[in-house]
């Protein structure tokens, strides 16, 4: 885990999560969240500021995630 400005930062490979979702809204424990569900069932909860924010932050976990999986997919054939 790296410190940096007194932020805890934790990094994680693309090939451990599922792809990124927003929880149903009933079932959020953060409001305005984004799950990152690992493979093993595990998951990570990120929180963001606004309904906007988050679409924001769905979209960009979710671009880099597909373009992730489709490389390696592509490198596995």
């Amino acid at each position: 885990m790296d410190i940096h400005r007194g932020v805890a930062m934790k990094r994680y490979p693309l090939a451990q999560f599922k792809e990124p979702f927003m929880p149903v809204l009933d079932q959020q424990e953060l409001p305005y969240s984004v799950v990152l569900e690992f493979e093993d069932g595990t998951a990570l909860q990120v929180a963001c500021e606004d309904g906007m924010t988050q679409r924001q932050v769905l979209s960009l976990l979710t671009t880099y995630w597909r373009a992730y999986t489709d490389h390696t997919v592509e490198r596995e054939a």
